[in-house]
């Protein structure tokens, strides 16, 4: 959807400045407009070792050295920069790089002349990002340009270590609320108060919600319906809904954890009750056994996602994981997806408490983080963890995926013990 919004923008002769939190979810618009056959030119600000390949040849460096051997050393720096920016109608970095810096050119985009400025400012991740380091791109836009925010409210918001800066005494919400969220939260005031229906449907006029989804496949979709969106999100076409991962030894692949049927797009792996450690091993050997088991039935390994989590879990998982396939925590995989994803709890996800077992501080026991894991696949997920039960009162969001794949998939895919 976001790229096709850019590619009509650039139609119209318009210039658009994306950013995001995440270099990542910067690199995967980018890396659509790019391989598209029209005519965009496109500049990727940041560190190379934080870009994407890909995307190498559109950096300020690789561009920079064109101008230079047409040039030679004629140019000064801002000159160079200037005659980049201009001749760029799409330019592309984290909201980070944008907020600038001591020595960092980025700073610069938010001093162009007005001639030059952009039509469109369009911030994915939105929901991520804190007030201020949303606000700052403000200032690159021309005078009648569009800001547009893009963003899951359902999903992990901004990230922040002070206490005391989460709750602002002149605020009703502090930084750890983003201007997503704070527009929501307005909308939905406005919808309490008794104003006009012409006013109330002037005040939803700017949110939008995008229901539709090009991702996950139906039963994914159902699950994270079922545990995050209220049965909101809807798989945009056929195609999408009974989508499957692909390989040319599909006659080897009824083993329900590498199977590629539809009704096989959800496993759970029970690894028995693990403690409340952030690391463990036997469940990394599992885990990277069933990673390279994908891969001996013709899965490429850029295919597969692993996600724990826990830092030190992952560090785990890396050191046995086979070559090509990408670990990281929950967190790091916002804004990504992969064909297959395979999560591990690492740690039990309830406590024992007065007889009766009750949901525990794992770490996806947060709403927000376990709809990040959940729509990472486009696929499958398999789900590595303990089989723990608790009280019917006592739901914690893991619970209840688990009690969905329990009650809504074909009994084999609950798996004990697993031996594959």
């Amino acid at each position: 959807m976001l790229t096709s919004l850019v590619r009509a923008v650039c139609r119209l002769g318009d210039r658009v400045l994306i950013i995001a939190h995440t270099h990542s979810a910067v690199d995967n618009i980018l890396v659509r407009i790019a391989d598209s056959q029209e005519r965009i030119n496109v500049l990727r600000l940041g560190s190379l070792d934080r870009v994407d390949p890909q995307l190498h040849r559109f950096s300020y460096e690789a561009q920079i050295e064109q101008i230079f051997s047409k040039h030679a050393a004629s140019m000064d720096s801002n000159t160079e920069f200037e005659a980049i920016v201009q001749k760029s109608n799409v330019i592309g970095c984290t909201a980070m790089a944008l907020s600038g810096g001591v020595g960092l050119r980025h700073e610069a985009l938010t001093q162009l002349p007005e001639a030059y400025r952009f039509h469109y400012v369009l911030v994915d991740e939105a929901g991520q990002l804190s007030l201020p380091m949303t606000l700052g791109a403000l200032s690159c836009l021309a005078p009648g340009g569009k800001f547009v925010l893009v963003g899951d409210p359902n999903q992990l918001p901004p990230l922040v270590q002070s206490e005391q800066a989460k709750y602002v005494s002149t605020m009703k919400e502090g930084l750890d609320v983003s201007l997503l969220k704070h527009l929501i939260a307005l909308t939905e005031e406005s919808s309490d108060v008794n104003l006009g229906e012409t006013k109330n449907n002037e005040t939803k006029g700017y949110l939008c919600d995008l229901t539709l989804q090009y991702r996950m496949n139906e039963p994914i979709t159902a699950l994270v319906n079922h545990v995050s969106y209220q049965g909101k999100l809807k798989c945009a076409d056929q195609k999408t809904a009974k989508s499957t991962w692909s390989s040319e030894q599909i006659d080897s692949l009824e083993d329900p954890i590498y199977s590629n049927k539809l009704d096989h797009s959800l496993v759970f792996c029970v690894t028995g009750c693990q403690g409340t450690s952030s690391c463990n091993e036997k469940e990394a050997d599992l885990v990277a056994k069933v990673g390279s088991g994908f891969i001996s039935r013709g899965v490429s390994p850029d295919r597969i996602g692993v996600m724990a989590p826990y830092r030190s879990q992952c560090g785990v998982l890396r050191s046995k994981m086979a070559v090509g396939i990408e670990v990281n925590t929950v967190d790091q995989y916002q804004g990504r997806d992969k064909s297959i994803v395979l999560l591990s709890l690492t740690r039990c996800w309830a406590e024992a408490n007065n007889g009766r077992t009750r949901q525990s501080k794992h770490l996806l026991n947060d709403a927000a983080r376990l709809a990040v894991a959940l729509t990472r696949p486009k696929h499958k997920i398999i789900i590595f963890g303990c089989n723990c039960s608790v009280e019917p009162d006592e739901l914690s969001p893991i619970s209840r995926t688990l009690h969905f794949i329990r009650e809504h998939c074909p009994s084999e895919c609950i798996i004990t013990p697993i031996e594959k």
